[in-house]
């Protein structure tokens, strides 16, 4: 009997996946992850290939104002297919922020990281970002070109 234990892990064609981002640092260009709460996916086209996907409602009663969505999709490729697991991708993400006044806001992210598996459904993964965003509050356009921090996210495979 070996000494390390190996989870068998979920990386899969035909896996899929709900996201939960526990913890985002980096530049307040992305408000829609910062004031939106984003339920996100994944679906594996192939062992090594996911589509991402995510949405996101925010609906304010009587003392708050509006409405906050947001959309975003993308692609991500793995490397390996063991407990830990490095990756990299890319996506695309649209908000309307209606609590800031009519807040448009569109990124075109990058990423690497890597996703480890506690168990066959549970996995905990970490990433990197860069990439471009732009915020227009109206008169004002607020527009990043360069890195965005990071993300740790908890999944659940089903």
């Amino acid at each position: 009997m070996s000494g390390t234990a190996v989870a068998e892990n979920s990386l899969r064609t035909g896996a899929k996946a709900i996201n939960l981002t526990v913890n985002t640092t980096g530049d307040s260009v992305l408000l829609s992850e910062a004031l939106d709460t984003r339920l996100k996916g994944k679906y594996f086209t192939s062992n090594t290939m996911a589509i991402l996907f995510g949405v996101g409602l925010n609906l304010y009663g009587s003392d708050g104002d509006g409405t906050d969505m947001s959309l975003m999709g993308g692609v991500r490729s793995y490397q390996g297919s063991g407990d830990f697991a490095t990756f990299f991708g890319g996506s695309i993400s649209y908000a309307d922020l209606e609590s800031l006044g009519n807040v448009t806001e569109i990124a075109f992210l990058g990423e690497f990281g890597g996703e480890y598996f506690f168990h066959r459904q549970f996995s905990v993964e970490g990433s990197l970002r860069a990439g471009y965003a732009s915020a227009d509050f109206g008169p004002v356009t607020v527009t990043n070109l360069g890195t965005f921090g990071g993300q740790i996210s908890l999944n659940y495979y089903f």
